[in-house]
């Protein structure tokens, strides 16, 4: 009998460290929580990836579904870690069904993205969050800086078509949106920020509801959000702006 309450231990604890494989990692240095929260599970002991794609989808949604929902993560940039590190970039798009187009995604760190969550500051907006994507573009070869800048603005520019739609998944998640945002204008230039350039366009939903796409292009970070306010305030906990 003992034998057999040894083994089913066993069991049960190995059961319940394969389930455990990503978590979410604050960006800031400070020790880490392990809260109850709805609507989302926390994995607080990351364990190596499975390299089975479908069991890896589902965990990095529930890991993100754990962003969207925990207070922890207002206000601060965050990481998806397990314990072989940061999540790569295209493991995330994938799990998500979100995609970044071949100029841009091939010029990008893998390791180095990250995600900040702003309460909605719009009046329409009563539940959820503004999302800005952090996206870091990699150390390029000596023979490549020259037209470095020029690939990034091409591929940019490439991809304001689609880049809305792309990102839906993670910036207009469905917990928080029930259907698509459209747009039917272009990405524009906001002359009035001077720190900084950014680009946005007006996007809006068959209820009425509308808010603005923004990114900008600070350095070697990409920072694309869905809130004007929130991807400056997000910036500047990268970058001091006020200098």
């Amino acid at each position: 009998m003992s034998k057999l309450i040894v083994v089913l231990g066993i069991a049960a604890f190995a059961t319940g460290w394969w389930l455990l494989t990503v978590w979410v990692t604050p960006g800031v240095s400070e020790e880490r929580s392990e809260p109850e929260l709805a609507g989302g599970t926390f994995f607080p002991a990351p364990v190596p990836r499975t390299g089975e794609f479908a069991l890896d989808r589902q965990r990095l949604r529930e890991a993100y579904a754990t962003f969207l929902n925990s207070n922890d993560s207002l206000n601060r940039w965050t990481t998806f870690t397990d314990a072989a590190g940061t999540v790569p970039l295209s493991l995330f798009l994938t799990a998500l069904d979100a995609r970044i187009n071949q100029p841009v995604m091939e010029l990008l760190d893998q390791q180095l993205w990250q995600l900040y969550r702003c309460p909605f500051a719009e009046q329409n907006m009563t539940k959820g969050s503004d999302i800005v994507f952090s996206l870091r573009f990699s150390v390029r070869p000596p023979e490549e800086q020259a037209t470095l800048p020029l690939r990034r603005e091409r591929g940019l520019s490439t991809w304001e078509s689609t880049m809305v739609r792309d990102l839906a998944p993670i910036l207009f998640p469905i917990s928080y949106y029930s259907s698509l945002p459209v747009t039917t204008q272009v990405f524009v230039n906001v002359p009035e920020i001077s720190v900084v350039s950014v680009r946005e366009i007006p996007v809006m939903w068959p209820d009425g509801r509308s808010t603005v796409f923004s990114y900008v292009l600070a350095g070697d970070e990409l920072l694309i959000g869905t809130n004007r306010e929130c991807l400056l305030r997000a910036q500047e906990l990268l970058y001091d702006t006020s200098a």
